[in-house]
């Protein structure tokens, strides 16, 4: 293709011949791509070869064979000075509707014709739409989406946008967008922990304004008793109420309150803030061909139970809870049972183990197969009603009766009318609220959960313990998510925080010094299995108290600044931050840096 001529690189970009005088060996193919040619649609993923977000296709040529090969390369990792010679393709070099159209573009352009225009990582999105047409889905306030994960996102973010309050006059609106930053993977509240978070800090400045106390503005605009979201879905606000009062007073609320301004009267360099936050959150698939669930069910001639069902097991106990289910039904020890590992070789067309509505799903299905078999067995437990299991099994096998059986369940038929702005998207709330108690060095931003209380109604319970460290393990990561876990691009948008190194998640160490979980008790669900509810993803959202009680004992060293009213604090409100929204007379005597003077080494997004 070339010779090299002293110290120049040459390569070929997208079939045009682009040369490097004294090339550095440290620079690799991507900052070559985004820094020195301005090709972005080669975007800076997770720096370490793992996403594929920077993926080229390199093409050489074998003069022993007088072929071309190809071959594809992470632009992150390969050496710019390697390349001399070859011929490099990028996103821009794929096809475009001003040059020619690559075949996979023609491929996608009658099921979207926008499509000839995207990049590279999204029409890897697409190529999956093409098995499924119907997989482009257009959300609220999108006028297109990647598949159906941004549209849902946004519409849970707006459909949870009241939480627990009965706000007259609210209008939310949501936009999909598409940067030119490497896509994140949504899970464990699929936009609901933001939107939320939207609304509480909306009542904190409330409460800053009016120089009231943050609880009695939420108390006082909380549903109470039979109520109407602003979708027109009517519901009991009843077991909100009872979580919010039972953990006021099991977390000794008012006294606590008082104990933390006497704290911050005498101390000048530590302060200490308190916050209590609830959280309505709406169980099921607003879809809702998403809700069914089936099962199969296994019986051997020992009498032992193999269950197979379409839920994912991802450490939320869903397989204890289905031998729960199954023990209950059939009438027999939970040893005897059990889990085949989730495969659709034994159940087919599953649906996403997600929304909280696994064991709701999965459970009803798995009960329907355990009814059907132990009526099959009816006639013979009447016939020996002293006998054992196994006998009854034994006989109904020389009988000649299947013992096998599926199980399926229909769900409920949830919708929201967009149009109308108004449906049933969710089957239930799972309520919960959670009190906070915080200490911070207001010199350095570092902070010491010192209690957190939570309450939680999730109906009558499966399996308490289960379900209780659910609830810890969610608040853990949402008081990563609120407090911890923070991106950090640099300008050319290269990923910083992709390791442990720079990207901190919750330890051992940031677990409260008490912690304190509580089931409310008397609470009866209709609407789930043996009256349950899901718990999975509604108290990941209680970790954002202790955001909000850092936030409380940063506006108590901004008083004693003569620094008072509603201010910025960005989540995560990392040690950093916080420090900096104290606004010490140390902090003050920093200059500001005026805008142009400096390049940021990282952009806060």
């Amino acid at each position: 293709m070339s010779t090299k001529k002293g110290d120049t690189l040459c390569v070929f970009i997208n079939g045009k011949k682009v040369t490097e005088e004294h090339a550095d060996p440290e620079t690799t193919l991507l900052s070559f791509l985004r820094d020195e040619l301005r090709l972005t649609g080669t975007k800076s993923g997770c720096g370490g070869g793992g996403c594929g977000a920077c993926t080229v296709m390199v093409s050489r040529y074998r003069p022993a064979t007088r072929t071309v090969v190809h071959f594809s390369a992470n632009a992150c990792l390969l050496p710019l000075c390697q390349l001399h010679g070859a011929a490099v393709t990028t996103a821009e070099g794929v096809g475009g509707s001003r040059t020619r159209i690559h075949p996979v573009q023609m491929r996608l352009k009658p099921e979207n014709p926008a499509a000839e225009h995207l990049l590279l990582p999204v029409i890897h999105v697409n190529i999956i739409n093409l098995q499924n047409p119907a997989g482009l889905w257009t959300g609220p306030g999108s006028r297109w989406s990647p598949g159906p994960g941004s549209g849902w996102v946004s519409q849970n973010m707006l459909l949870s946008f009241d939480n627990a309050y009965n706000i007259p006059n609210l209008r939310g609106c949501s936009a999909i967008c598409r940067t030119n930053l490497p896509s994140n993977t949504a899970f464990r509240g699929f936009g609901v922990p933001q939107g939320l978070l939207v609304v509480e800090n909306m009542i904190n400045d409330v409460a800053m304004v009016l120089g009231r106390p943050a609880d009695q503005i939420r108390e006082t605009n909380m549903y109470r008793g039979p109520s109407v979201t602003p979708y027109k879905l009517e519901f009991s606000a009843e077991n909100l109420l009872r979580c919010w009062e039972e953990c006021k007073l099991k977390s000794e609320f008012s006294v606590r309150l008082r104990a933390v301004e006497q704290f911050n009267q005498q101390n000048r360099w530590k302060k200490r803030g308190i916050s209590i936050i609830p959280v309505k959150y709406g169980i099921a698939f607003s879809g809702g061909f998403l809700n069914q669930a089936a099962a199969l069910v296994h019986v051997y001639k020992d009498g032992s139970v193999l269950v197979s069902h379409g839920g994912t097991e991802m450490g939320q106990g869903i397989h204890t809870k289905m031998q729960q289910v199954a023990s209950r039904e059939l009438h027999i020890p939970t040893t005897k049972i059990y889990i085949s590992e989730t495969s659709t070789g034994a159940v087919p067309n599953t649906c996403p183990s997600a929304a909280s509505f696994g064991t709701d799903a999965n459970g009803m299905a798995v009960k329907n197969a355990c009814q059907v078999l132990y009526q099959r067995l009816e006639p013979i437990r009447l016939k020996n009603p002293k006998g054992s299991w196994e006998s009854w099994v034994e006989e109904a096998f020389l009988d000649k009766i299947s013992l096998s059986a599926t199980g399926f369940f229909r769900g409920p038929d949830l919708y929201m009318d967009w149009d109308k702005m108004e449906g049933q998207p969710y089957s239930y709330f799972t309520y919960g609220v959670c009190c906070s108690e915080v200490e911070l060095d207001c010199l350095t931003g570092d902070y010491r959960a010192v209690r957190t209380d939570i309450v939680v109604d999730i109906g009558r319970s499966l399996n308490p313990s289960v379900d209780i460290g659910q609830v810890e393990g969610a608040f853990m990561q949402g008081l990563g998510l609120y407090t911890l876990e923070e991106l950090k691009f640099s300008p050319s948008g290269f990923l910083y925080t992709r390791g442990p190194s720079q990207y901190k998640i919750p330890a051992v160490c940031d677990v409260p010094l008490r912690f304190n979980v509580y089931l409310l008790s008397d609470s009866n669900n209709p609407h789930a299995i043996y009256s349950s509810k899901g718990i999975g993803e509604p108290t990941l959202f209680l970790g954002s108290s202790v955001f909000f009680a850092i936030k409380d004992a940063v506006a108590a060293a901004r008083s004693g600044s003569g620094l008072v009213g509603p201010f910025p604090l960005d989540s995560p409100a990392t040690p950093e931050r916080a420090c900096l929204a104290c606004a010490s007379p140390f902090v003050q005597k920093v200059p500001a840096s005026k805008s142009g003077s400096f390049k940021p080494w990282a952009l806060n997004i």
